[in-house]
């Protein structure tokens, strides 16, 4: 892909949808260079960091994934956590149905020791807030339902920043656009909605600041492009997360509040392994109770989900791509895998990254991403390379998976990394597909 033609998709908005039917649409149009040199190229951080401690014989931290332990300062009955995944399971006013309910009574039973809910999975999405007042008991349903199964509750909060959808591209949302009172605004918002999942019985929040969502996207030195106090150093992209945790903790001290940040992604001039530690380092000076590590943006094609190959069944299927026409389709499958970019290694690909930040900070360091195996989860927690453990797909094809990893009747995950399920979620219920449509 030419430097130009990255640059100019670097200046506008991006969602998830609108990534993959850009970048299929671009590989269709350049064609065939496209089929032999690809359309991206990547440079992936280190990877090797387990392999390492485990082969060099490391000292062992003596932390075991299956025992007591505290998530700041919230006990909990193991390491292992469900990283938030999103279920749409809500109704108009973000209530929570009983399919949502009983998402999290499988999770419960099944053994998980915290629980992070989707961000859609509420009615307290920044960008699309439909949370009533007199609706607090219907929302009091979810923390009842997970701590009945004696698993921490955290409420994850979001806003969607420009991966919003829109009616038009003059609608797209950008946070190099807003003004000082909007800022203030959603900072404001985010505090609000800390209080209330206090109120709910959330035992603390989670703040969205991964994946290209709105904090991210302040994180980011790609993304920002502020002159002013919101953008610039990192102290100043890190404004406004700054903000939200003092004034939530000037309200409610006690009241937990994590985040989920990238530690890299790979945008030109993206966020990096040493900011991201910057970060974190800035995060613990504000009094956040810990932090999960992700990585990657929409743009960047599969690297925050990572995949065996492009899933172009599933896009056509029951994606984005679903509604158009049989030569569009034939386009989109045939040119579609050379446009959207693929990572590897598959697996625990973010905790090299997770153990650099821990080495520099002492609140507790969660790491998710291709993690499948209980040998896995076992050295990242015995090598100190992080204190938790965070599944996703594990729990969508598996709910029950961390029992039977407790019992070992199971010693890794069913899930074959085809990412059906990330498509399915345009118009179909979130579950495993195992690759097929």
């Amino acid at each position: 892909m030419s430097e130009k033609l990255m640059e100019n998709q670097m200046d506008q908005p991006m969602t998830r949808r609108g990534f993959l039917k850009t970048t299929a649409v671009t590989c269709a149009a350049i064609g065939a260079p496209v089929i032999f040199t690809g359309c991206k190229t990547v440079q992936y951080p280190a990877d090797d960091c387990l392999i390492k401690s485990v082969q060099g014989g490391a000292a062992l931290s003596g932390k075991k994934i299956f025992e007591e332990a505290s998530f700041g300062p919230i006990p909990v009955k193991n390491r292992l956590v469900r990283s938030a995944t999103s279920f749409h399971a809500t109704d108009e006013y973000g209530r929570p149905t009983q399919k949502l309910l009983d998402i999290y009574s499988e999770l419960g039973q099944g053994g998980v020791g915290t629980i992070i809910t989707g961000m859609t999975d509420t009615g307290l999405l920044l960008d699309n807030e439909t949370f009533r007042e007199q609706d607090m008991a219907a929302h009091r349903k979810v923390p009842e339902r997970i701590h009945s199964y004696g698993a921490a509750a955290i409420q994850q909060l979001s806003h969607r920043g420009s991966q919003l959808e829109t009616a038009s591209d003059e609608d797209l949302f950008s946070i190099n656009r807003l003004s000082d009172l909007e800022i203030e605004q959603i900072i404001e918002r985010f505090v609000k909605n800390i209080e209330r999942s206090r109120r709910m019985g959330f035992d603390g929040v989670q703040l969205h600041g991964a994946h290209g969502y709105l904090l991210s996207e302040f994180l980011s030195p790609a993304m920002n492009r502020r002159t002013d106090k919101w953008g610039g150093s990192t102290e100043n992209r890190f404004r406004i997360v700054n903000e939200i945790i003092k004034r939530s903790k000037q309200k409610q001290r006690a009241f937990p509040v994590f985040i989920k940040i990238n530690a890299y992604d790979f945008q030109k001039k993206g966020m990096r392994e040493p900011e991201s530690i910057n970060i974190a380092k800035l995060l613990e000076k504000a009094g956040c109770d810990g932090i999960e590590v992700s990585c990657g943006v929409a743009r960047d094609g599969f690297s925050t989900l990572r995949v065996t190959e492009v899933p172009m069944d599933a896009i056509t299927a029951f994606g984005p791509f679903k509604d158009s026409s049989r030569l569009t389709k034939f386009f989109v499958s045939t040119f579609g895998p050379f446009a959207v970019g693929l990572y590897t290694p598959l697996f625990n690909y973010n905790v090299c990254a997770a153990a650099e930040i821990k080495k520099q900070v002492t609140i507790p360091v969660m790491v998710v991403g291709g993690i499948r195996t209980r040998g896995d989860m076992e050295a990242i927690v015995q090598h100190d390379l992080a204190d938790f453990v965070a599944l996703s797909r594990p729990l969508i094809i598996e709910p029950g998976i961390v029992n039977s990893l407790k019992d070992k009747s199971q010693t890794e995950s069913e899930c074959i990394n085809c990412g059906y399920c990330l498509i399915g979620h345009y118009s179909r219920d979130v579950h495993c597909y195992y690759g097929k449509v």
